[in-house]
């Protein structure tokens, strides 16, 4: 995995070592990949580990081996036939994964189903095999599936974060964290949210917010407008647009966020909506 991700702390400006943790990454189409039984594949790893820990695994081996040779003996044939000994890897390549789950091409819950029922079965791969502490990193979850059903594949995504540490990189909305400093916010390879950003943002505010209200709206504009954020959006407190607030906290905490973003965005505002501290805060932030 070295040579294709590093993982920091960037609380500690200290990247992860091997020694410390084992990365396990995955994404929906490689989790279904995984039951082609690929070379490179958990669950092929785990197979090929319980054949050979079974005590009578040598013998059977032994005993199909020795079958072949005799019915190649009794073969006849011009050909110089010689036996191509079995062994784990070559017994796997003959099997196949089946979950029991039959294909309806008018059924578009079957890949949701899929994924579900073969999410658990990698989970206790991981724990089995990990040799330190397992991180488990899901590429892009939202990938093929349905905003309902990543709400609910979500779900599954936490229950395996009981178990071990999970990282999420996703652009959907429907799999940000609940609390806010579960969610890992990055522009300009910098880390966003941080305690030192919060402070800062209660310190700033042109108004008396507390902090847990500072947090709270941070959590709740993330969550509904994470996406749009890098698209120029107008930012608006009368009209619906692509980041709407009617309440100021809420907008002095968006310009915040945009600025410590250095993203470009646009204002749409009523002025007489708005108190006269938060008027003249927002009235610096008017495009020129």
């Amino acid at each position: 995995m070295k040579e294709e991700m590093r993982v920091s702390d960037l609380t500690s400006d200290q990247d992860l070592t091997h020694h410390q943790h084992q990365i396990f990454k995955m994404s929906n189409m490689e989790l279904l990949e995984e039951t082609q039984l690929g070379a490179k594949t958990l669950l092929k790893t785990r197979l090929k580990e319980d054949l050979l820990n079974e005590l009578e695994f040598e013998g059977y081996v032994q005993t199909v081996n020795s079958l072949l040779e005799d019915l190649v003996e009794l073969t006849s044939s011009d050909l110089p036939l010689y036996v191509k000994k079995l062994d784990a890897e070559a017994i796997i390549k003959l099997l196949g994964v089946d979950f029991g789950l039959a294909e309806d091409e008018y059924d578009y819950g079957f890949l949701f189903n899929r994924l579900t029922v073969i999410l658990p079965v990698i989970e206790r791969t991981i724990l089995t095999n990990a040799k330190t502490s397992p991180i488990f990193v899901y590429y892009y979850p939202e990938h093929l599936l349905s905003p309902r059903q990543q709400v609910m594949f979500k779900e599954y995504l936490l229950q395996v974060s009981e178990k071990m540490n999970v990282l999420v990189l996703s652009k959907s909305r429907y799999f940000l964290s609940d609390e806010l400093m579960g969610n890992n916010v990055i522009a300009n390879g910098k880390q966003i949210i941080t305690e030192d950003f919060l402070e800062e943002l209660e310190w700033r505010a042109p108004v008396n917010y507390s902090i847990d209200q500072l947090k709270q709206s941070c959590t709740d504009l993330l969550k509904s407008y994470a996406m749009n954020f890098e698209t120029f959006p107008v930012i608006s407190n009368c009209k619906l647009a692509d980041i709407h607030v009617f309440a100021e906290a809420d907008l002095y905490v968006i310009i915040e966020l945009m600025e410590e973003f250095n993203f470009e965005y646009a204002l749409e505002i009523n002025y007489q909506k708005l108190s006269r501290p938060v008027s003249k805060y927002v009235q610096q932030f008017e495009r020129r």
